[in-house]
């Protein structure tokens, strides 16, 4: 067993381990039918995993030695008979009391083997349940849930711990939850899956001998779908899966590169700071041979590694290139462009599965979800060096160990890493092929790989991919603030977007979040102020086409002409902007050039998809409005004239900016 530090950005952090599990060759064709639906399998030797579970849950350490009991339906019978699970368990250095599976088997089932199998669970230490999947029909009817559908799975889990813990007081018991997509399964499984999750984990979070194993939140789970949308192509990744939460969580490990353990915040949003080309390829470089950042290639591997993402990044070690055959505007998203339609191509016209994306052009449907949904899970931008990174390595770690382990080897050679890349990782077509394109393509990228080295060799350094902004709040003084990535779960809109502020021209990114789209700067805090307020009660929305937000020069002259022409004045004419003194002044409208909309630093708030009151005394009925008086400025929104204006004729009760104008 060897022990590998990798990143987690999320709630909490994990002992990971590394365990090596004998691959599975001689599989029964019936049971490989029923359990994988017909999908194809993979062989993983070592694998990491790190992901934060649903719960806050406290959770005592698995001690040496200790007997574990597992019950479950299809999902458990596959790590079972093909992902080896009394060979991790022992490797973990526990023993297996019992392993009781059948094929759609519900709760209620578990609760009768409970009962049946009372020496076993009185001599186990651990319960692991993987039960829940099968209540479909209790809580869904058609497409509609039942009512009292959460209800009936919380009681029929809490009669299962019951159960176990009259038997056996002391048992601990962890539960799997489950993952369901839906997809050929139906669209039900998919409505089913959330309710049925959330009963288990309300009996978790009251009792304090349960505890969950989230595989239903994981992407682990996301990445390793076979095409019925519930079941895993790969059970020895499973198995591992489950396996590495059954270690302490209270160990906690500091990740490689990537943030480097910083946490960014509403005063300290994520900034990328590689930008040029030639920081890309030295960020990449450094990520790949620094060992105090985890990762520690010999520079023989890294330049294999990298001749093979400059080929797939068309020389540009760009990680917002997108496929060129796809058409995109210019080859380049910062998100990855998920429901972009290419006007052709003979792979499809949907990019998601037909177009490659990325340093690595993650092209295969279930790789983009899973870069996706790490993307999310660590906070960051699909489009971010940093995460692309990070999640190449992930790939690496759980699905192509060989390709790892050729990698690790420090006496590989540069033509040894190039083409292990090439022909086991990235595998384009001109390799499938075969024949002459085949070689030819070896050779392309070896010769790239040489040349990296002969260039980069030597010059290692920290890796800076990306980090937080030191404690800026609001920066209205630079031009350009492009660099500060949009924050945690809120998408890129425009990574160069045009802005305007007291007549002059910047440069910022533009950020959406629940229809709200804003300047990077207060993405964060923007993204805050509305979870917190419709936690509250107070559901604020943005349904505008610009969500009450971020405003162009265009939608500002519109709104300008518009005052001025509902007031009787007449508009001073483009090209704007211009002096502040040579417009005529409309009130309620400012001039273009001049509104903390066109720089995504002000928002027109909707209350329930409608537009607040512009009187102050018709808002004070307003739930949103009094909510935000009370809390806003807590988040760096302030209410119009900083609630000086309330008697005057232009004030509005709907406009919140960084500084009330």
């Amino acid at each position: 067993m060897r022990l590998r530090i990798i990143s987690c950005l999320a709630l909490s952090l994990f002992f990971v381990l590394t365990i090596t599990v004998p691959s599975v060759h001689a599989l029964d064709p019936e049971q490989r039918r029923v359990i994988d639906s017909g999908s194809s399998y993979f062989d993983i030797e070592e694998t990491i995993y790190c992901t934060a579970p649903t719960l806050a849950t406290t959770v005592d350490e698995i001690a040496a030695g200790s007997q574990l009991f597992f019950l479950g339906d299809s999902l458990t019978v596959g790590m079972r008979d093909l992902g080896d699970l009394s060979g991790a368990v022992e490797e973990a250095g526990w023993q297996v009391s019992g392993v009781v599976a059948e094929i759609g088997r519900s709760i209620s089932w578990g609760v009768e083997q409970i009962n049946a199998r009372q020496t076993e669970v009185s001599n186990s230490d651990v319960l692991v349940v993987g039960l829940g999947t099968n209540n479909v029909a209790d809580v869904v009817n058609g497409s509609e849930v039942v009512e009292g559908g959460e209800e009936l799975i919380t009681e029929l889990a809490s009669s299962l711990v019951t159960a176990a813990t009259t038997i056996n007081p002391a048992i601990e018991i962890r539960w799997i939850t489950t993952y369901i997509r839906g997809s050929s399964a139906g669209n039900n499984l998919t409505i089913a899956g959330p309710v049925i999750n959330q009963g288990i984990e309300n009996v978790a979070s009251s009792q304090t001998n349960v505890s969950i194993i989230p595989w239903g939140s994981s992407s682990v789970a996301a990445s390793n779908l076979s095409g019925d949308g519930l079941h895993p192509e790969n059970y020895p990744a499973m198995t591992r899966y489950i396996i590495t939460q059954l270690t302490d969580p209270e160990e906690e490990f500091s990740g490689p590169a990537g943030l480097a353990g910083c946490s960014c915040n509403v005063n300290s949003p994520i900034v990328e700071s590689a930008t040029t080309k030639e920081e890309r390829y030295q960020n990449a470089w450094n990520y790949l041979t620094d060992e105090a950042a985890g990762i520690g290639l010999s520079e023989q591997a890294a330049a294999g590694i990298m001749g093979n993402l400059e080929v797939e990044s068309a020389g540009t070690m760009d990680p917002q290139v997108v496929e060129f055959s796809a058409g995109y505007p210019d080859n380049r998203s910062p998100e990855i462009p998920i429901d972009f339609t290419a006007a052709t191509g003979s792979k499809g016209p949907i990019f998601r599965g037909s177009y490659g994306y990325g340093l690595a052009q993650w092209t295969f449907e279930t790789r983009q979800d899973a870069l996706i949904a790490y993307a999310t899970e660590t906070g960051r931008s699909t489009g971010s060096m940093d995460l692309q990174l990070d999640f190449l390595f992930k790939e690496l770690s759980e699905l192509f160990t060989g390709v790892l382990a050729v990698m690790e080897n420090p006496s590989v050679t540069i033509n040894e890493a190039s083409d292990s890349f090439l022909l086991e990782f990235e595998r384009p077509r001109s390799v499938i092929d075969g024949g002459a394109s085949r070689q030819n393509e070896i050779n392309n990228r070896r010769e790239r790989a040489n040349r990296i080295f002969n260039e980069y060799t030597g010059t290692g350094g920290s890796y800076t991919g990306a980090s937080c902004a030191a404690g800026t709040t609001v920066d209205t003084e630079s031009r350009d603030t492009t660099a500060i990535l949009c924050a945690t779960g809120t998408r890129t809109v425009d990574e160069n977007a045009l802005g305007f502020r007291n007549g002059e021209e910047y440069r910022i990114r533009t950020c959406e979040y629940e229809g709200a789209v804003v300047n990077s700067q207060i993405s964060a805090a923007v993204k805050s102020l509305i979870d917190d307020a419709r936690a509250a009660g107070a559901n604020i929305t943005f349904t505008g086409g610009g969500g009450g937000g971020f405003r162009t020069m265009d939608g500002q002259v519109a709104i300008y002409e518009s005052h001025c022409s509902s007031g009787g004045y007449t508009p001073t004419p483009g090209p704007y902007p211009k002096p502040l003194e040579d417009y005529q002044s409309c009130p309620g409208g400012a001039p273009p050039g001049y509104s903390n909309h066109q720089l995504g630093l002000a928002l027109d708030i909707e209350c329930n998809e409608v537009l607040l009151p512009r009187a102050y005394s018709e808002a004070l009925d307003n739930e949103c409005f009094n909510w935000l008086v009370s809390n806003a400025s807590s988040y760096g929104l302030y209410e119009f004239g900083r609630g000086q204006d309330r008697d005057s004729e232009g004030y509005e009760a709907w406009h919140w900016s960084i500084d009330g104008n």
